[in-house]
């Protein structure tokens, strides 16, 4: 006989529908513990720090990443400096040329940046109450210098852009479409950003490398000078660069012939008082720590520390590297061939970079003397027991600027050279033309390097080993 016990039947049911109904109550809008939220950044100075270094991290400076040919692209790759026509070097790979536009037009970074930086203006007041107020307007002061900076970097490059000055949420906001302004309306707003920053930021920086008070007024006064230059200089030069947008008509490259006279005297005036109030009151000073009256290799040195020294007081906002989390490629890319570093020798100084300096014999034309004559064509070459000797009177800041044949660099001595003459007697300039493109004649095919009995031997071509004299 089949028994069944309803009791315990009843019970399991009953049990089964408290859990189902338990379940249904349950929140289960819970946000994921992988994501990091306001609460999370914008309530601590520990989360102020995050979001700030990654704004940071995506800033429009044109350092040891940046090359002009490519735009801002963050990657170091083939970086070179002063190659972009301007006469102070040359490149290896072809790349020295003048510059005409970024390959990346910096436009799409800019806005994420912008986003960044408009989400903080305007979500921070909420938690307001959980910094004290010289820190919490510090970090608004932030949002504002990082806003100021990026329409700066952006009217440099179009003239006029969209100013975004506020957080547009998709879907939602009816404004999706903001028009360019007009170039002065740019810059306009460019000041106004850093007005607002200055009055916000403290004197000094909270995080090394962030901003403050200074390095605010600092950048205020190179982009107001660079505003006010368009102003004045546009309407002047030859084939003035001017143009309207297609739907709004308003002038988004250049400014009115009516009120850019106006403008360029308000900008320089700011761009003034500015750089004045830095020099006045921001604490930075020339940086002398090796520096001596009359002491060549002192002044040297001192130029050389300048550029590493941490603590120079000449540094009012420097973008610190570190290996392996932060890096660049601009030491392994330009490097002297001696070191044998992945792609070096690819930035090459020229001798129109050298030839802005003093300490070196001139011919009547200004150009850096050579031979006994009166140009490179004529008489016959200096000679030298040392390649250092030819710089022995170079100003000491060029000797810091430009590695030396034969100079001492990371405790070796470098070998930097196009050829090195070795015959007993001076001889007569080896060709009528220098000009690498219409010559005739390359070293390589000269008597004195492939004759019997050598007297020229020349820099090693980049795969070959060093030619030893």
């Amino acid at each position: 006989m089949l028994k069944i016990d309803y009791t315990m039947k009843r019970i399991h049911i009953l049990f089964l529908i408290s859990l189902f109904y338990l379940s249904a109550c349950a929140d289960l809008d819970v946000a994921p513990p992988n994501v990091v939220g306001d609460q999370t950044l914008l309530t601590s100075e520990s989360g102020m720090k995050v979001y700030l270094a990654r704004m940071y991290s995506r800033m429009p400076f044109e350092d040891f990443k940046y090359l002009a040919q490519r735009g801002i692209e963050y990657d170091s790759w083939l970086g070179s400096m002063g190659i972009e026509g301007t006469g102070e070097a040359v490149n290896r790979d072809g790349i020295t040329t003048a510059f005409t536009k970024e390959n990346t037009p910096y436009w799409t970074d800019a806005f994420v940046l912008l986003r960044d930086a408009n989400y903080l203006i305007e979500t921070l007041p909420e938690y307001k109450g959980s910094f004290a107020e010289v820190t919490y307007n510090h970090y608004l002061g932030e949002a504002y210098f990082v806003r100021a900076f990026v329409f700066s970097a952006m009217a440099r490059r179009f003239g006029g852009v969209p100013l975004v000055t506020k957080v547009i949420r998709y879907p939602g906001d009816e404004e999706l479409e903001v028009p360019r302004a007009s170039e002065e309306e740019t810059w306009n707003q460019v000041l106004a950003d850093y007005d607002q920053a200055i009055a916000l930021l403290r004197p000094t920086s909270m995080e090394r490398g962030m901003s403050n008070k200074y390095v605010a007024l600092s950048f205020k006064s190179e982009a107001m000078l660079y505003a006010g230059s368009v102003a004045k200089y546009n309407e002047t030069v030859n084939g003035r660069l001017t143009g309207l947008g297609q739907k709004t008509g308003v002038r988004v490259m250049g400014f009115a012939p009516e009120s850019a006279q106006t403008a360029s005297r308000k900008y320089f005036r700011e761009a003034y008082l500015a750089a004045r109030e830095v020099m006045n009151k921001g604490g930075y000073s020339l940086y002398k720590k090796r520096w001596a009256a009359n002491d060549r290799e002192a002044q040297y040195q001192n130029m050389v520390d300048m550029f590493s020294d941490l603590t120079s007081t000449e540094n009012i906002l420097v973008r610190e590297y570190g290996y392996p989390t932060f890096t660049h490629g601009y030491d392994a890319y330009s490097a002297p061939f001696i070191f044998k570093s992945p792609l070096a020798s690819g930035t090459c100084p020229t001798l129109d970079f050298l030839e802005l300096y003093e300490g070196f014999d001139r011919y009547p034309d200004g150009t850096i003397k050579v031979t006994t004559g009166s140009s490179n064509e004529q008489g016959q070459y200096l000679m030298f027991d040392s390649p250092m000797d030819f710089f022995k009177n170079a100003e000491p800041r060029l000797r810091a600027y430009v590695i030396f044949p034969g100079d001492q660099f990371k405790g070796r001595e470098i070998e930097i050279r196009a050829g090195v003459y070795t015959g007993p007697t001076p001889i007569s300039p080896l060709f009528n033309n220098y000009s690498y493109g219409d010559a005739e004649t390359r070293y390589q095919g000269l008597s004195a390097y492939k004759g019997g009995s050598k007297t020229l031997f020349l820099r090693p071509r980049e795969g070959n080993g060093q030619e030893l004299i």
